[in-house]
């Protein structure tokens, strides 16, 4: 749900006023975990082996959001979706590639060794038009925990609609391709 906030930070005896647009997201689902306690087969578990998720906020009224996510590394959702405060909901297909790694893969708490994106492009296309190109250079720690992956922020430069753009985003990453 597109919502905005306002209110303050204070760090360090310092106070700043702040505000903008952000995502109210939110998911419930009953878990196998709750009929069973013990450790499900991997048989039995989808292999979703890919997934990014991605928020800029365009402008003071505009947010775009990012999705690829792949079952046994074919794609099964590649799409954007740019909402507004004073539009509807509009998506588009979307293609992510990432250019290049962080020089050192991390290791999740379970063992599993991932490579993480250092940089990374989204081509954005309604019908086949380019609507958007996004270059993104992850510029935060990646923190482990969101599922079995990770999350972190960067900056970007791109177009959007024949205009320049750039600021900053919000990423989280799973690639347990193998």
């Amino acid at each position: 749900m597109l919502s905005q906030y306002e209110g303050v930070v204070s760090y360090r005896g310092e106070t700043q006023k702040i505000n903008g647009l952000c995502t109210f997201e939110y998911a419930t689902c009953i878990s196998p975990y709750m009929i069973r306690d013990k450790t499900i087969p991997s048989a039995f578990k989808i292999p979703l082996d890919f997934f990014t998720y991605q928020i800029i906020n365009l402008d003071d009224n505009t947010q775009l959001l990012i999705n690829d996510t792949r079952l046994k590394d074919v794609k099964i959702v590649s799409k954007a979706f740019i909402r507004g405060v004073d539009q509807y909901n509009q998506s588009f297909e979307a293609e992510f590639e990432v250019l290049s790694y962080l020089d050192k893969s991390a290791i999740s708490p379970d063992g599993v060794e991932m490579n993480l994106p250092a940089t990374f492009r989204w081509v954005i296309k309604d019908q086949n038009k380019i609507l958007a190109i996004i270059n993104g250079q992850i510029d935060t720690p990646m923190i482990y925990g969101l599922g079995s992956g990770y999350v972190g922020a960067y900056h970007y430069k791109g177009e959007y609609q024949d205009t320049l753009i750039e600021g900053r985003g919000y990423i989280e990453y799973i690639d347990r391709r193998k």
